[in-house]
């Protein structure tokens, strides 16, 4: 199933704005105010509001409510509703946003690739106080609540049930404070800031009769901030043109521990798997500079129990990381990119080293992983334009071109020794045959190996690895390394402008 990004962003924006449509009730303004504000932000994000407005004695209820997209049929088409609820101005000059106990959402999303979409969902809230204050210009929201709680009750993608029955999948927020402020003209300014005590999640999926996932989780302390920056005229549906006009936006959602616990209940066996985690962070940005990503944890667990298995599976780790960032847009000068990723300090249990390595022949010291690669690229179609992102035919999509690669780390530690490198290479796009399909790269690479050899003996010792292929890789590396230190060995690799190729100065190509 194939969904373009302006299909999806036809499909999460209503989401968002759902969220915006309480942030924009901000006061000192009248009720019939607040709602012309949340037509024409709906507007600007390509979408129509309808609902039936009655104004009684400060209050205007909003009857009928529904958000669809306003959008060519081939694009397909979304459609939300849910219940009534009230505007309500009160003496002090603020708005009060009156939702019932229990509120029913339903979704219906039409896609040409993916056929009809139904979601049904219930939101519920306890203690809650939806509090907004200010001037049009400058609109501040707050909220205070006991619990917000959404279940999602059923999911139907063309006739088929995703989520089969006798099953519920629930997400639970308790203790919320949370602010938007809205500020703005000619355009618009979001930020906002939400601090959740817990967010649990539980769950139970019925697959067939008799086998069950029961799932439960918890992320305790979350925050999460965001800014945004809309410009007037600007179209989240078409993310390059709003990306072209000025749309900006960043955030971080951060938490400081968290846990699942996924059991499965099956006729052949049952099986458990939990993981857990100490503090955790993850940021975003996107503008027309580019596209940003990055995602830590640190103290993670992880154990699972497997009906074929007498013994649990125990792994630690240290921290894990991921990261990327690219260009968006075209452009005639060169821009970064890269991507990063991190398993630090890995350890597995002793039941599972000993079912190869039986005699503690290796070394058990923890294990990491290191890579960062970046370099910098022209690109030759903004990669959210809508007619780029339709295009099939990829070959005949003129994707740009890399004007440098480069390692800038690559780390691997494991079983006592080590291999590291970094290095970098100019990307000749003229010329894509000196090396069948690549441009030609020029430039220099250092490769550092640490205790290689003791590695290589523990293998042999632990029965891993047989003496003559052994052998073969200790000539490999005397022959295109140089050794610097006791067990410690260095490759120089370069690659000049005649394509010859070398290492530590002997041509190999």
């Amino acid at each position: 199933m194939t969904v373009s990004f302006k299909k999806f962003s036809r499909v999460a924006a209503p989401f968002a704005l759902s969220a915006f449509s309480a942030t924009s009730v901000l006061a000192d303004v009248t009720a019939d105010q607040v709602w012309d504000n949340m037509q024409t932000y709906a507007k600007v994000n390509g979408y129509a509001i309808d609902a039936d407005p009655v104004y009684s004695d400060g209050t205007l209820t909003l009857t009928n409510f529904q958000l669809q997209s306003m959008t060519d049929s081939d694009a397909g088409s979304f459609l939300m509703r849910w219940n009534d609820f009230a505007l309500v101005e009160q003496p002090d000059g603020t708005v009060k946003i009156v939702v019932p106990p229990s509120l029913d959402i339903s979704v219906e999303i039409e896609d040409p690739d993916a056929g009809e979409i139904s979601v049904q969902m219930t939101e519920t809230f306890k203690d809650t106080e939806f509090v907004a204050s200010g001037d049009p210009d400058d609109l501040t929201f707050s909220v205070q609540a006991g619990e917000v709680g959404m279940t999602l009750n059923k999911v139907v993608i063309d006739g088929d049930a995703v989520l089969p029955p006798n099953s519920n999948i629930r997400f639970t927020f308790k203790d919320i404070l949370s602010t938007s402020n809205v500020s703005g003209i000619v355009e618009h300014m979001v930020t906002s800031n939400l601090r959740a005590a817990v967010l649990e999640i539980d769950g139970s999926i019925e697959v067939e009769e008799g086998e069950r996932f029961n799932f439960t989780g918890a992320a305790d302390n979350l925050t999460t901030s965001s800014i945004v920056r809309m410009p007037n005229g600007a179209d989240l549906s078409d993310l390059a043109d709003a990306l072209a006009r000025g749309y900006q936006a960043s955030g971080a959602i951060t938490a400081d521990k968290r846990n699942m616990t996924v059991a499965v209940v099956s006729p052949s066996g049952d099986m458990t798997f939990e993981v857990g985690t100490g503090p955790s962070q993850l940021t975003y940005a996107m503008s027309e500079k580019g596209l940003e990503f990055e995602g830590r944890s640190s103290d993670m667990q992880m154990s699972s129990q497997l009906a074929s298995l007498p013994f649990p599976i125990d792994v630690t780790l240290g921290g894990s990381s991921v990261s990327f960032n690219m260009p968006v847009t075209v452009s005639e000068t060169a821009q970064p990119y890269g991507f990063g990723f991190g398993l630090n300090q890995l350890e597995i249990s002793d039941v599972i080293w000993g079912l190869f390595d039986p005699n503690a022949t290796l070394d058990r010291s923890p294990m990491t992983v290191e890579i960062e690669l970046g370099g910098t690229a022209v690109l030759g179609a903004d990669i959210f334009d809508p007619k780029f992102l339709a295009d099939e035919d990829l070959d005949d999509l003129n994707f740009g071109e890399f004007k440098v690669a480069a390692i800038k780390k690559l780390f691997i530690q494991a079983l006592g020794g080590s291999i590291s490198a970094e290095g970098s290479f100019e990307l000749d796009n003229s010329d894509y045959d000196t090396f069948d399909g690549f441009p030609r790269p020029e430039g220099t690479a250092q490769i550092s190996f640490e205790g290689v050899n003791g590695v290589i003996d523990g293998l042999i010792a632990a029965g891993l690895v047989p003496q003559e292929q052994a052998m073969g890789g200790r000539m490999m590396l005397g022959l295109f390394t140089r050794p610097v230190g006791d067990d410690k060995m260095v490759t120089d690799i370069e690659i000049d402008e005649k394509a010859h190729v070398y290492a530590n100065g002997q041509r190999l190509r």
